[in-house]
């Protein structure tokens, strides 16, 4: 029997450090992320020291651009943490600033782990069903604590989000986001098992394709999928819903154009995903009342002169502005906080410790330069998945490729109402899907 070597080994660690990521509120609470983060680091330590100098040359190959455009980000967090001559630190909060810096270190070293050690179709495809079963598993945990009346979190009863599914997380909209990154994914392994070439030459063959199909292993994904789709749906989170049939939609537009000629089974798939899920799973588990909520997005009431929706578009606004005095370097990482309060709107009723608008938040803490910097970095893995959806041959990479490019779509579509990228485990799984949209264009195969 073959012994695993040590690639092998960090590998599988790394998996199951990814699907705790979630576990814990999101990894919400110092004591958590920074465990994760001290895991990460041993990991690298150990890869350091024990893999040839070509795992490290294949890494700098395939994942040049990212790396030097998440190199140049986390300079920048360096950079305002430094008392410079007559200004003092960039940042307003240092120890904050800090706190902040060591997490973008965590998430590069997740970055640089997925790198260096999927370096196989089989690899990354077995990454991607980690996620798809962590987002399984959070997706299963709410509906079950919603519809059982029980509410509780993972180690302490619920205070907030009662009556709707938010799994481990504090907050339903990061949790509908964590979920919808496994459906993208899941739904990418489908679209690359579908693309498969049949060898079928008579309808008989052809019969025992199709039920190989809907009777095999992506039968099982599927319904992984459907109770993903009930987690969602009983979330109610108008952004998390939108944001899926939207990206659904039009990566099957996209994958209309550049993955020529589309099997068949590719295009049943994507249109029964549509039929199933909205008019079947979603009228069943009240998706009705998500289509309520999106459309009583922004109405004012009788009783307070703002409702909730506004609070969020006038603190979106006015940290836009804030953004202006701080245009190029920022206010320092995670103080958004500490430098609101100058610019708060006499009529906010609520005191806010996040933008509710990623895009808004990050470009008021990093400036244009870091705004500029992870946006690009974030392109490098978009626009390498969408290359694989077109080029490669490997049904994994094609799929992958497609449910990759859905991701990170939703996220950007996310970022413009929720915070999510503030969130650790959601934070965490887009830097890996970043480095994973990458893989599948990079990556050689046999």
């Amino acid at each position: 029997m073959k012994r695993p070597n040590l690639q092998s080994s960090l590998y599988y660690v790394f998996v199951g450090l990814v699907f705790m990521l979630p576990l814990f509120w999101g990894g919400n609470r110092n004591p958590v992320w920074l465990s994760q983060t001290v895991m990460v680091y041993l990991l690298l330590s150990i890869a350091t020291v024990g893999l040839p100098a070509s795992a490290w040359r294949a890494l700098w190959q395939y994942y040049r651009w990212a790396l030097i455009l998440l190199g140049a980000w986390l300079a920048l967090n360096l950079v305002q943490l430094i008392p410079w001559p007559f200004v003092g630190a960039i940042s307003n909060d240092v120890f904050q600033s800090a706190l902040t810096t060591l997490q973008s270190f965590f998430y590069a070293g997740l970055f640089v782990l997925t790198g260096l050690l999927c370096t196989t179709p089989k690899r990354i495809r077995q990454l991607v069903i980690c996620m798809i079963l962590a987002a399984l598993v959070q997706a299963l945990f709410g509906a079950l604590m919603t519809l059982s009346g029980t509410e509780w979190l993972l180690l302490e009863p619920k205070q907030y989000g009662i009556g709707y599914a938010t799994g481990t997380f504090v907050n339903r909209n990061h949790f509908a986001g964590l979920v919808l990154t496994g459906l993208a994914l899941g739904i990418g392994l489908l679209v690359g098992n579908a693309s498969r070439k049949s060898s079928a030459q008579n309808w008989n063959a052809r019969v025992r394709d199709w039920l190989h199909w809907v009777m095999g292993p992506a039968m099982r994904l599927r319904l992984m999928l459907v109770v993903m789709v009930i987690g969602l749906v009983l979330s109610h989170s108008r952004m998390g819903n939108g944001a899926f049939f939207i990206t659904l939609f039009s990566t099957s537009l996209l994958a209309l154009v550049i993955m020529r000629p589309l099997p068949k089974k590719v295009l049943v798939l994507l249109s029964t995903l549509v039929i199933i899920d909205v008019m079947l799973v979603g009228s069943w588990f009240g998706f009705d009342q998500v289509v309520e909520r999106l459309q009583g997005t922004g109405q004012f009431d009788d009783v307070a002169r703002v409702s909730a929706d506004s609070d969020r578009l006038n603190i979106s606004k006015e940290t836009m502005t804030a953004a202006l005095d701080f245009i190029w370097l920022g206010s320092g990482g995670g103080t958004f906080e500490q430098v609101f309060p100058s610019y708060r709107p006499v009529d906010l009723r609520k005191t806010f410790d996040h933008a509710h608008n990623d895009w808004a938040e990050i470009l008021l803490e990093y400036g244009v330069f870091g705004f500029v910097l992870l946006v690009a970095w974030g392109l490098t893995g978009f626009w390498n998945a969408i290359k694989a959806m077109g080029a490669r041959r490997n049904p994994v990479m094609k799929g992958v490729g497609f449910g990759v490019v859905m991701a990170l779509s939703a996220c950007v579509l996310q970022g413009f109402v929720d915070f999510n990228l503030h969130i650790p485990a959601c934070a965490g799984f887009l830097t890996i899907t970043v480095a994973l949209g990458v893989a599948v264009h990079k990556t050689p195969t046999k």
